[in-house]
């Protein structure tokens, strides 16, 4: 996947007590003697050591007020890495990484071990590890390797931190009671609470397969019970596969044999594979790992691992915040002086402060300790609503509302002083970077390791596209990020309406993004488009990702039939359901959509034309026409489309504002 996105600190972490391992291993894996499954003896003893070092180095730094504040400002620069040091050289010829808040790269160790991985971990991982027989694709099949690190690095890191609590533990223990009254031994080894990792998912055909693999990777089933919950988690999380599911499998096995499929129009791979399974969006799972056994839907401050989805969350802390005003209205309702106040108005406050024994404020609290954040497939997100996204992100590593019985004298200084949220890795992947992903970079994602980040350098679409069209790029000027929205629309009311007034026809493809942005919504843009073309009188048919099935039909078969000049669709509906339309004369984005390949294959469609039509030039002669509308701040969606060296050149002070392509 390009442009995977990696924030914060490169150490491996742990999580909390129980969390799937033991001394006598964790001795083991300190032995240079010990067994080494990905590289010699010792140096990966040698190598783990320094690791391990390294991340108490990390965990126990303590910060000056400067460097607090910097981090929090979130404006650190990002730069190449020195000479010689960028890892992606050699294996990708258009990416490359970048850091900020650092000099270096960390060093890339050329084993498992090397980067300290537990060789339990490792020794399961070779065990589950099957490369895919058919080789890269889109099959929901094949081992994700990404993915697979990704676990590993969330597993080692609950079992690591439960070892470090473990032994001391056992070194608390032998001190015996008469070192009770000396707080200075007392280890700094504990979170408020115990989940240290947190994995958000778009939807739950994604957590079903993530979570089958940690449990893989996890441990072995020895036992019936060894995964506590499971039933409950194929009941909730599986999906049946519906009829096009079946169709398309059907065409997919006719086309490997040579032959063509009997059913219809078949729908992109990487779509195909995305949306199987369950597609709900709304879950949220807690995993407590212990030795010998993994319990599904823990509760969430039992739990080391929470998955969960953006929505799902976002909905808890929103809930959870509403019964917290109730029961603070409902404390101060009982009026000032006398009993009531003593017993409801006091209390009844004073337990919305503190979250309540059962409150649901205090249920909030499992997000206070997170160590480890995982944010997968965050362009899928940016389809949903990436404002849920940063809710969950500013919630977390806040204060908790209660203690939760934890012993205050052993938690982390640096969590006590409200800085965990400076001690906390980030990782994010998404097939392409956008605004939105930049600034939850810049503002949410602030380890004081430095950040890093995959920066893919895309060659363009424009090469993909079939039909002889003529493509126009017409740029308009912008002020500011946030005024962006309203100059694109007096540019497209002023300058291109009246010339598709005046043009008449059909078959006109209105392409407008809908995504949430993380400023303002851009379906606010979607919405004045409709109720201009309203206020303008004109025949249009819309099409939406809110429309039914109904709606969908009878508009698709308007604008086919030009009983409609003007069809109106969202990026949205295209990336839910990648409609075929038919008819398609001429096409203008409204914005440029954040998926490339989009642009392609909507451009694509004009080839059928309208009735009777031939590729590229509809019935009656007419030479279809693409025009896509920009400013500079669309740079990142515009090089994806056009490619990095054509968009630097259109976006270049100076240069003409129109550009053609044939």
């Amino acid at each position: 996947m390009t442009g995977v996105a990696l924030v914060g600190s490169f150490t491996f972490k742990g999580s909390d007590e129980d969390a799937g391992s033991s001394d006598s291993e964790n001795a083991q894996e300190d032995n240079a003697g010990g067994r080494d499954l990905s590289g010699s003896n010792g140096t990966a003893a040698a190598a783990a050591a320094a690791v391990a070092t390294n991340w108490e180095a990390f965990m126990s730094r303590e910060l000056s007020d400067a460097e607090v504040a910097a981090l929090r400002s979130g404006k650190a620069a990002w730069q190449d890495p020195p000479a010689g040091q960028d890892p992606s050289e050699g294996l990708w010829k258009r990416a490359k990484w970048q850091l900020a808040g650092r000099d270096s790269m960390p060093p890339a160790p050329a084993s498992l071990a090397g980067y300290g991985v537990k060789e339990r971990l490792i020794a399961r991982w070779h065990e589950v590890h099957q490369p895919y027989p058919g080789g890269p694709g889109w099959s929901p099949n094949e081992p994700d390797e990404a993915m697979d690190a990704v676990l590993l690095h969330v597993l080692n890191h609950c079992a690591k931190t439960s070892d470090v609590i473990k032994r001391n533990n056992d070194k608390l223990k032998a001190q015996g009671p008469d070192a009770g009254g000396d707080v200075s031994g007392v280890p700094r080894d504990q979170g408020f609470t115990r989940p240290k990792a947190l994995i958000l998912l778009p939807m739950r055909n994604m957590a079903y397969d993530l979570v089958r693999r940690l449990a893989a990777l996890a441990q072995k089933e020895t036992r019936a019970d060894s995964v506590q919950g499971k039933e409950k988690f194929l009941e909730q999380f599986v999906g049946e596969d519906d009829d096009d599911s079946q169709q398309q499998q059907e065409h997919d096995a006719a086309a490997a044999a040579g032959a063509k499929s009997k059913k219809g129009p078949q729908k992109p791979a990487e779509h195909r594979a995305l949306f199987r399974g369950n597609l709900d969006d709304h879950f949220r799972l807690g995993i407590r790992i212990t030795r010998g056994q993994i319990k599904l839907f823990a509760d969430f401050l039992q739990s080391d691992i929470i998955v969960a989805s953006p929505v799902a969350l976002a909905t808890k802390l929103a809930e959870d915040a509403a019964a917290a005003a109730e029961r603070a209205a409902a404390g101060s309702s009982r009026g000032p002086g006398g009993r009531g106040k003593g017993k409801g108005g006091h209390g009844a406050a004073a337990a919305a402060a503190a979250g309540g024994a059962s409150g649901a404020a205090g249920e909030a609290d499992f997000l206070s300790s997170i160590e480890v954040c995982v944010v997968e497939r965050a362009d899928v997100m940016l389809m949903q609503n990436w404002q849920h996204v940063v809710t969950v992100l500013e919630a977390l590593n806040h204060l908790p509302r209660q203690q939760h019985g934890t012993d205050i004298m052993r938690v982390r200084l640096h969590l006590l002083a409200s800085q965990g949220q400076l001690y906390r890795q980030t990782i994010m992947s998404s097939s392409f970077a956008s605004p939105q992903l930049n600034a939850a970079f810049s503002s949410l994602c602030c380890s004081h390791a430095g950040k890093f980040r995959l920066v893919a350098q895309p060659s363009g679409v424009l090469g993909q596209v079939v039909p002889q069209v003529r493509q126009l790029f017409e740029r308009f000027a912008a002020p500011s990020s946030a005024a962006a929205a309203d100059a694109r629309f007096e540019f497209f009311k002023a300058s291109l309406w009246p010339r598709l007034a005046e043009a008449g026809g059909g078959g006109l493809l209105l392409v407008v993004p809908s995504y949430f942005d993380f400023v303002r919504l851009r379906y606010f843009d979607f919405v004045r488009v409709r109720n201009f073309l309203k206020a303008q009188e004109a025949e249009f048919a819309v099409l939406s990702e809110y429309c039914s099935f109904a709606a969908v039909t009878r508009a698709r078969a308007l604008f086919f039939q030009r009983r409609v000049r003007l069809m109106l669709y969202t990026e949205r509906a295209h990336f839910y359901h990648r409609y075929r339309i038919r008819g398609i004369q001429d096409i203008m984005f409204y914005g440029l959509p954040e998926h490339a390949h989009f642009y392609s294959e909507l451009v694509n469609l004009v080839q059928s034309g309208g009735p009777g039509g031939g590729a590229g030039a509809a019935a009656g002669g007419h030479h279809a026409t693409i025009t896509a509308l920009f400013c500079q701040f669309d740079a990142l969606a515009l090089s994806r489309v056009v490619g990095q060296g054509r968009a630097a050149k259109m976006l270049a002070a100076g240069s003409t504002p129109t550009f053609v392509f044939c």
